[in-house]
Protein backbone atom coordinates (compact mmCIF):
# COMPACT_ATOMS: atom_id res chain seq x y z
CA UNK A 1 0.00 0.00 0.00
CA UNK A 2 1.15 3.69 -0.48
CA UNK A 3 2.36 6.49 1.82
CA UNK A 4 1.36 9.91 1.63
CA UNK A 5 4.63 11.39 0.96
CA UNK A 6 6.42 14.02 3.33
CA UNK A 7 4.67 17.22 0.63
CA UNK A 8 1.19 15.27 1.05
CA UNK A 9 1.35 15.26 4.82
CA UNK A 10 2.63 18.50 5.59
CA UNK A 11 -0.34 19.49 3.14
CA UNK A 12 -2.55 17.57 4.81
CA UNK A 13 -1.42 19.30 8.37
CA UNK A 14 -2.10 22.78 6.37
CA UNK A 15 -5.44 21.98 5.40
CA UNK A 16 -6.40 20.27 8.47
CA UNK A 17 -4.99 24.05 10.61
CA UNK A 18 -7.15 25.89 7.78
CA UNK A 19 -10.01 23.66 8.38
CA UNK A 20 -10.31 22.67 4.62
CA UNK A 21 -10.46 19.45 5.11
CA UNK A 22 -13.60 18.74 7.57
CA UNK A 23 -15.19 16.05 9.57
CA UNK A 24 -17.80 14.79 7.96
CA UNK A 25 -21.47 15.78 9.88
CA UNK A 26 -23.61 12.81 8.82
CA UNK A 27 -26.91 14.61 9.62
CA UNK A 28 -26.43 17.83 7.26
CA UNK A 29 -26.03 15.33 4.24
CA UNK A 30 -29.41 14.31 2.46
CA UNK A 31 -29.36 10.73 2.04
CA UNK A 32 -33.19 10.13 2.48
CA UNK A 33 -33.56 9.38 -1.32
CA UNK A 34 -30.00 7.28 -1.10
CA UNK A 35 -26.91 8.73 -2.94
CA UNK A 36 -24.86 7.83 -5.83
CA UNK A 37 -21.53 7.36 -4.82
CA UNK A 38 -18.62 7.96 -7.40
CA UNK A 39 -15.12 6.30 -5.98
CA UNK A 40 -11.74 4.66 -6.83
CA UNK A 41 -12.15 1.35 -7.53
CA UNK A 42 -8.38 0.68 -5.16
CA UNK A 43 -8.92 -2.18 -3.20
CA UNK A 44 -6.97 -0.70 -0.14
CA UNK A 45 -9.40 1.86 0.23
CA UNK A 46 -12.55 0.91 -1.10
CA UNK A 47 -13.81 -0.99 2.19
CA UNK A 48 -13.11 2.19 4.69
CA UNK A 49 -14.36 4.61 2.24
CA UNK A 50 -17.43 2.72 1.01
CA UNK A 51 -18.58 1.82 4.95
CA UNK A 52 -18.20 5.66 5.39
CA UNK A 53 -21.04 6.51 2.92
CA UNK A 54 -22.95 3.63 3.93
CA UNK A 55 -22.88 4.80 7.64
CA UNK A 56 -23.93 8.51 6.45
CA UNK A 57 -27.24 7.20 4.35
CA UNK A 58 -27.89 5.34 7.51
CA UNK A 59 -28.48 8.72 9.20
CA UNK A 60 -31.38 9.27 7.02
CA UNK A 61 -33.06 5.89 6.51
CA UNK A 62 -33.67 2.68 7.79
CA UNK A 63 -30.92 0.69 5.04
CA UNK A 64 -28.35 2.57 2.79
CA UNK A 65 -29.82 2.80 -0.67
CA UNK A 66 -26.08 3.85 -2.79
CA UNK A 67 -25.26 3.66 -6.93
CA UNK A 68 -22.61 2.86 -6.94
CA UNK A 69 -20.08 4.13 -9.86
CA UNK A 70 -16.45 2.90 -9.28
CA UNK A 71 -13.48 3.69 -11.78
CA UNK A 72 -9.41 4.22 -10.95
CA UNK A 73 -9.21 7.55 -9.59
CA UNK A 74 -12.69 7.85 -8.91
CA UNK A 75 -14.30 11.36 -9.28
CA UNK A 76 -10.96 12.60 -10.17
CA UNK A 77 -11.54 11.46 -13.56
CA UNK A 78 -14.34 13.76 -14.40
CA UNK A 79 -13.21 17.08 -15.08
CA UNK A 80 -12.78 17.41 -18.85
CA UNK A 81 -9.05 18.09 -18.67
CA UNK A 82 -8.24 15.44 -16.07
CA UNK A 83 -5.22 13.40 -16.83
CA UNK A 84 -7.24 10.55 -15.41
CA UNK A 85 -10.26 11.17 -17.94
CA UNK A 86 -8.99 8.65 -20.54
CA UNK A 87 -10.87 7.17 -23.01
CA UNK A 88 -14.01 9.44 -22.11
CA UNK A 89 -14.32 8.20 -18.61
CA UNK A 90 -15.53 11.49 -17.08
CA UNK A 91 -17.93 11.71 -19.26
CA UNK A 92 -19.80 8.29 -19.13
CA UNK A 93 -19.51 9.01 -15.38
CA UNK A 94 -21.27 11.85 -15.83
CA UNK A 95 -24.29 10.15 -18.03
CA UNK A 96 -24.30 7.09 -15.37
CA UNK A 97 -25.22 9.94 -12.07
CA UNK A 98 -27.91 11.47 -14.04
CA UNK A 99 -28.95 8.13 -15.57
CA UNK A 100 -29.11 7.00 -11.63
CA UNK A 101 -30.67 10.60 -11.00
CA UNK A 102 -33.33 9.91 -13.81
CA UNK A 103 -33.90 6.40 -13.17
CA UNK A 104 -33.39 5.63 -9.39
CA UNK A 105 -34.58 9.23 -8.05
CA UNK A 106 -31.66 10.04 -6.50
CA UNK A 107 -30.62 13.78 -5.49
CA UNK A 108 -27.45 13.53 -4.02
CA UNK A 109 -24.09 12.85 -5.47
CA UNK A 110 -21.21 11.93 -3.31
CA UNK A 111 -17.71 12.58 -5.01
CA UNK A 112 -14.75 10.53 -3.73
CA UNK A 113 -11.39 10.84 -4.17
CA UNK A 114 -8.43 9.01 -1.45
CA UNK A 115 -4.95 9.45 -0.58
CA UNK A 116 -2.61 8.42 -1.41
CA UNK A 117 -4.03 6.69 -4.53
CA UNK A 118 -1.17 4.80 -7.10
CA UNK A 119 -3.72 5.84 -10.41
CA UNK A 120 -3.27 9.74 -9.00
CA UNK A 121 0.70 9.44 -7.87
CA UNK A 122 1.70 7.90 -11.21
CA UNK A 123 0.69 11.31 -12.80
CA UNK A 124 2.64 13.55 -10.42
CA UNK A 125 -0.16 14.74 -8.67
CA UNK A 126 -0.18 15.56 -4.99
CA UNK A 127 -2.74 16.32 -2.89
CA UNK A 128 -3.87 19.62 -2.95
CA UNK A 129 -4.02 18.64 -6.78
CA UNK A 130 -6.35 15.74 -5.81
CA UNK A 131 -8.62 17.98 -4.05
CA UNK A 132 -8.68 20.76 -6.46
CA UNK A 133 -9.45 17.98 -9.27
CA UNK A 134 -12.42 16.78 -6.68
CA UNK A 135 -13.90 20.25 -6.33
CA UNK A 136 -13.79 20.82 -10.54
CA UNK A 137 -15.68 17.51 -10.42
CA UNK A 138 -18.23 19.02 -8.49
CA UNK A 139 -18.48 22.10 -10.64
CA UNK A 140 -18.76 20.02 -13.20
CA UNK A 141 -21.42 17.64 -12.44
CA UNK A 142 -23.20 20.93 -11.27
CA UNK A 143 -22.67 22.36 -14.91
CA UNK A 144 -24.30 19.12 -16.73
CA UNK A 145 -26.98 19.52 -14.30
CA UNK A 146 -28.10 22.11 -15.64
CA UNK A 147 -28.59 20.84 -19.34
CA UNK A 148 -30.80 17.83 -17.67
CA UNK A 149 -32.96 20.27 -15.48
CA UNK A 150 -31.98 18.23 -12.10
CA UNK A 151 -31.75 19.48 -9.04
CA UNK A 152 -29.05 17.44 -7.69
CA UNK A 153 -26.83 18.24 -4.19
CA UNK A 154 -22.92 17.56 -4.56
CA UNK A 155 -20.82 16.74 -2.19
CA UNK A 156 -17.07 16.55 -1.99
CA UNK A 157 -15.01 13.81 0.18
CA UNK A 158 -11.52 12.99 0.19
CA UNK A 159 -10.58 9.65 2.41
CA UNK A 160 -7.18 10.33 3.45
CA UNK A 161 -4.65 7.19 5.18
CA UNK A 162 -2.64 8.87 7.94
CA UNK A 163 -0.29 6.27 8.22
CA UNK A 164 -0.25 3.04 10.60
CA UNK A 165 -0.70 5.12 14.12
CA UNK A 166 -3.42 7.30 12.98
CA UNK A 167 -5.03 5.04 10.21
CA UNK A 168 -7.45 5.95 7.27
CA UNK A 169 -10.25 8.88 7.61
CA UNK A 170 -13.07 10.42 5.68
CA UNK A 171 -13.16 14.21 5.27
CA UNK A 172 -15.45 16.54 3.69
CA UNK A 173 -14.68 19.33 1.87
CA UNK A 174 -16.51 22.53 1.13
CA UNK A 175 -16.28 23.58 -2.71
CA UNK A 176 -17.00 26.79 -1.90
CA UNK A 177 -14.44 27.49 0.84
CA UNK A 178 -11.94 25.44 -1.46
CA UNK A 179 -12.10 27.96 -4.30
CA UNK A 180 -12.56 30.79 -1.76
CA UNK A 181 -9.04 30.82 -0.63
CA UNK A 182 -7.25 28.33 -3.06
CA UNK A 183 -5.26 30.61 -4.95
CA UNK A 184 -4.75 33.29 -1.99
CA UNK A 185 -3.46 30.25 0.52
CA UNK A 186 -2.91 27.03 -0.99
CA UNK A 187 0.25 27.80 -3.05
CA UNK A 188 2.18 28.13 0.60
CA UNK A 189 1.82 24.35 0.19
CA UNK A 190 3.72 23.81 -3.08
CA UNK A 191 6.54 25.85 -1.39
CA UNK A 192 6.83 23.95 2.04
CA UNK A 193 10.50 22.78 0.85
CA UNK A 194 11.70 26.07 0.20
CA UNK A 195 10.36 27.42 3.30
CA UNK A 196 12.99 27.92 6.11
CA UNK A 197 10.30 27.99 8.63
CA UNK A 198 7.16 26.36 9.09
CA UNK A 199 4.36 28.51 9.99
CA UNK A 200 1.75 25.96 9.92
Amino acid sequence: MARLSIQDREAYLFLRGRNLLKDVEAHRIDMYKGAVCVICSCPDHFDDAYANIAMTCLEHRPSPRICLLTQRGGALAIPGDSPLNLKRRGENLLQDIFAAHEEDVITTVALYAHAPCTSVNKHGLGLVEVIDLLVRAKISVKTEAFGHNAEIKVACFVHIDRGQEEGPRTYFVSADEWRLVYRRDIDQVRLSDTMESKRW
